[in-house]
């Protein structure tokens, strides 16, 4: 899919900029290895979620980068880029520098987008001089990506992930996500029996995501039924990929199993940790279902119990 390419007041990223930015000594160390592209991306991705628990942003953003511009550009770049806007969101520095990445982020997979205005890292961004040139990208690069899908299927998914930006406040956050979950089900499945009904593969993994949030086995297996349909027609389609691995894990995790990939987490006591997962599973397996390296998946959680 080709989208359209922006410059913000000229501010657009070049890789060979991006490739001779850095002198961090935890940079280096990683540039300095003999790791594989593959390892390589991993390695980065660790540094980074060791650096944003330690609130070290700048170090954060530019590992994000890196593990973005380690291997072949592909979708799930966007969500690296996406993190390290983030990072220079939150370090309060370089705020143009967010902008930067942001914008490369969408050009890669304008999906990002509906997080933008409601991620809480990138608040401040909106008061930033830069913010109403960077709003005119946003709702271009939205208006010409929306069009193309199921106006409805596509409303669906929006409000469901921007429920999910809203639940830290609300007291009885659970019930009412829920309930509104099971009304979204309940409408992405009538529209699914509508005749001569023709979707796109953003549309299957939209619909997809709609029942990853159910509560019965149906829904999980239907989750994953679209999310494979996703991938089927259209080639290395990362978000996909990874809701591939995710339902099986939630299917095998609501059979009291261990889940394969560890996509999973849950909340005991309070504290954070990994469902518990099959060890025999591989790295390179959850490699090529855009499933973060266990020791990445353990460092997030370890970062979420920080917060």
């Amino acid at each position: 899919m080709n989208f359209r390419f922006f410059k913000i007041l000229g501010l657009v990223v070049s890789l060979a900029f991006h490739s001779s930015l850095w002198a961090d000594n935890s940079i280096k160390g990683i540039e300095s290895s003999h790791l594989n592209k593959f390892s390589q991306r991993q390695e980065w991705l660790n540094t980074a979620a060791i650096a944003s628990k330690n609130k070290q942003y700048g170090l954060c953003a530019q590992a994000f980068i890196r593990a973005a511009h380690s291997e072949k550009k592909r979708m799930r770049h966007a969500t690296d880029l996406y993190n390290a806007a983030c990072c220079y969101a939150l370090e309060k520095k370089e705020p143009e520098k967010a902008f930067r990445f942001l914008e490369e982020a969408i050009l890669i997979n304008p999906l990002v987008i509906v997080d933008v205005e409601q991620d809480s890292d990138l608040a401040e961004l909106q008061t930033h001089a830069l913010w109403p040139d960077f709003k005119k990208l946003l709702d271009h690069s939205w208006a010409q990506f929306t069009k193309k899908q199921h106006q409805k299927i596509f409303a669906l998914y929006k409000e469901d992930q921007q429920d999910r930006q809203k639940i830290n406040t609300l007291p009885d956050w659970k019930n009412w996500l829920q309930k509104r979950d099971l009304v979204r089900i309940t409408e992405v499945k009538n529209i699914l029996l509508s005749k001569n009904i023709n979707l796109s593969a953003f549309d299957y993994f939209f619909v997809a995501m709609l029942f990853q949030h159910g509560t019965t086995l149906e829904d999980i297996k239907n989750a994953l039924f679209y999310s494979k349909k996703a991938t089927e027609m259209k080639d290395n389609f990362d978000p996909a990929k990874w809701l591939v691995a995710a339902s099986e894990d939630r299917l095998l995790m609501m059979q009291k199993k261990p889940q394969k990939y560890g996509t999973q987490i849950i909340q005991e006591n309070g504290v954070y940790k990994l469902y518990q997962y099959d060890k025999l599973t591989t790295d390179q397996e959850r490699d090529e279902m855009n499933v973060d390296f266990i020791e990445v998946l353990n460092n997030k959680v370890s970062g979420m119990n920080a917060k």
